[in-house]
């Protein structure tokens, strides 16, 4: 399987993601430009999460525009069968960015994007971030990580960077025409879960992105099933004969 950059895996909580960056000891670390370096607790995190939405979407927490925002808000049922809340993806995604992500002695920004996944109430319902004053909960799971560079070192170590990719993932199906002895590499790799891994870059760009799509999917399907279950047991009992 194709997992994601270090230790992260695409399973983690959105805390244990945060936890496992602050590991690497980066300089900046940025959740939608709000610093939340050194964080460890959910209450925390959860803290720093309603500060992004009121500085980037303060609507949500205005109680004169709040009734015009209710469209906005996506509800869902959580593992009790509770209706619950999340502000829609539409009007704000989560990302973190951390920076700077050594490899071989060149520099990288790494960008660590977020989706909203309902199912993760139903799977990992600890793992769902809340905030109590409006009662948004925050089911984020990892997407994408994106490793970039535009380091001068690259001009010496693009060669090797490509050498170690390629000796861990060359097992996996390629699925462009590209070569790995390119010397501007472009290749896009895929697991038999549908996870990916794109390399494109070369002596002054290099860029390598992790896809998730797997345990989003799994998620999703949970909840389906979640919901499936629901909307049975309210109908048990009022079935008619023919």
């Amino acid at each position: 399987m194709i997992d994601p950059f270090g230790s992260i895996l695409w399973e983690d909580s959105f805390l244990e993601v945060v936890q496992k960056v602050g590991a690497m000891s980066p300089d900046t670390v940025l959740l939608n430009t709000v610093d939340i370096k050194n964080l460890v607790s959910q209450k925390e995190l959860s803290d720093k999460l309603k500060e992004v939405v009121q500085k980037h979407v303060p609507q949500f927490f205005d109680p004169v525009s709040l009734p015009r925002m209710e469209s906005k808000i996506v509800k869902y049922r959580d593992a009790e069968g509770k209706e619950q809340k999340h502000i829609s993806e539409f009007y704000i995604r989560y990302s973190i960015e951390v920076s700077p992500v050594v490899i071989l002695g060149v520099v990288f920004k790494m960008e660590i994007s977020f989706a909203m996944a309902p199912g993760l109430a139903i799977h990992h319902p600890d793992g769902v971030l809340r905030e109590s004053s409006v009662g948004y909960s925050f089911p984020i799971v990892l997407k994408e990580i994106q490793l970039t560079s535009r380091s001068p070192e690259l001009e010496d170590k693009h060669k090797k960077i490509t050498e170690i990719l390629q000796k861990k993932y060359q097992k996996f199906d390629v699925h462009n025409r590209a070569r790995w002895d390119k010397i501007n590499i472009m290749v896009s790799l895929k697991d038999d879960r549908d996870n990916q891994l794109v390399i494109r870059g070369g002596s002054t760009l290099y860029m390598i992105t992790y896809i998730g799509k797997a345990y989003i999917e799994e998620l999703d399907q949970k909840y389906r099933r979640h919901l499936s279950k629901i909307n049975s047991s309210k109908h048990e009992g009022m079935e008619s004969g023919l």
